[in-house]
């Protein structure tokens, strides 16, 4: 049955109105509990602890600080580690559960949340997966974290952090939301953030807050995989680049972005070219292409690179109309040593048009002889 706006609103202003006085039994009521489950305490069975002081007085206390996919009627538990467990007419105390469901319970400094495969809970065979996520029903929540949880026809009071839950038919107070899915709730003095309300009545007192996302809120690996998208399209290179030149992180990062993925052309047209840019874009360079189909000066390689440049990829392109063995002596000696970090070497023997000094499709033999001694 769906709630109308009118009875939503009636039930959060008396429920705004009940927790107005601050009562000292944290419960309006309790069920027939006749035993308390308690965690390892160093002095003993913990029945002066001020948690405890306002629980009736119950004549038999058992120590257990694990409990997993158990069933529990009418009991108190106090600083136990649930586990995927149904628990009905139950007050938790101090607890941490994980998963499982609880119903018509009283929740007083709790944490509930889900944890995953892999997370530290190896011990325990995943019977059901739904039980992974907390269910929640008709329960009394104080002073309680929940995280991932399903909560329905309850009322929340003073929760310190929501995350993530899905919460239908409650009433909240005083409390933090992140994430949350709200559905016919009344919510009061509470701040919600990024939340998605629907059917709520929301009083004055409420804050919320919507954070949009931006570019830097992406994961550091999604925001390379968009800078590598990006960066092999041509006309969106340049812009990218000049479009984040305002922002220091994401400028840095799309430009080591480019400098891994471009492949600088060197040739006896540009050669000298490199010697006027800056250190600092230099030393960034990683992939380059030498054109060796013309003579250029390649003996010392530190006119073109200074030290401390990474150079990790050389293509040298070699034609038939033309070869120089010596230039490719001069890389796999010479550069090879200066580089220290190049991983791919590669060679191309590039055909010319017939006509245009034609020759054999195959490198000169000395070519040939020089590629096998670099291979060894």
């Amino acid at each position: 049955m769906v709630k109308t706006s009118t009875h939503i609103r009636a039930q959060l202003q008396s429920f705004i109105y009940d927790i107005a006085v601050p009562d000292p039994k944290p419960f309006k009521e309790y069920y027939q509990q006749s035993t308390i489950l308690y965690g390892g305490c160093p002095e003993g069975e913990p029945r002066d602890h001020v948690k405890l002081q306002h629980i009736p007085a119950v004549p038999k206390y058992q120590e257990y600080e694990d409990l997993a996919f158990v069933e529990l009627v009418d009991r108190v538990l106090f600083q136990v580690t649930i586990h995927y467990s149904k628990l009905r007419r139950c007050t938790l105390i101090d607890c941490t559960v994980y998963g499982g469901e609880i119903e018509k319970s009283n929740l007083q400094d709790c944490q509930v949340r889900m944890k995953g495969f892999g997370d530290g809970t190896s011990e325990f065979v995943y019977k059901d997966q739904m039980s992974r996520k907390p269910y929640i029903l008709d329960s009394q929540i104080n002073h309680t974290d929940l995280f991932d949880a399903k909560i329905f026809n309850s009322t929340i009071v003073s929760s310190g952090s929501m995350r993530n839950c899905y919460i239908k038919n409650t009433l909240a107070a005083r409390s933090f939301m992140n994430g949350c899915v709200l559905e016919e709730c009344g919510v009061d003095d509470s701040e919600l953030r990024n939340c998605e309300v629907v059917g709520t009545i929301l009083t004055a007192s409420v804050i919320e807050v919507k954070t949009l996302i931006t570019f830097h809120k992406l994961p550091p690996e999604i925001r390379q995989m968009i800078y590598s998208l990006l960066i092999n399209i041509n006309p969106w290179k340049q812009k990218l680049i000049s479009a984040l030149r305002a922002d220091p992180v994401l400028h840095r990062e799309v430009l080591e972005a480019y400098f891994k993925q471009h492949v600088f052309q060197l040739s006896v047209k540009n050669h000298r070219n490199y010697r006027s840019v800056p250190m600092n874009i230099m030393v960034r360079i990683c992939k380059i292409h030498l054109d060796a189909r013309e003579f250029f000066p390649t003996s010392d390689v530190s006119t073109n690179f200074p030290a401390g440049t990474k150079i990790n990829s050389i293509c040298i392109e070699f034609s038939n109309g033309w070869a120089d063995c010596i230039m490719f002596y001069d890389i796999t000696k010479l550069w090879l040593s200066h580089f220290s970090t190049v991983t791919k070497l590669k060679v191309v023997w590039k055909l010319c048009e017939a006509g245009v000094n034609y020759s054999p499709t195959c490198p000169p033999r000395s070519l040939q002889g020089a590629i096998k001694v670099a291979n060894k």
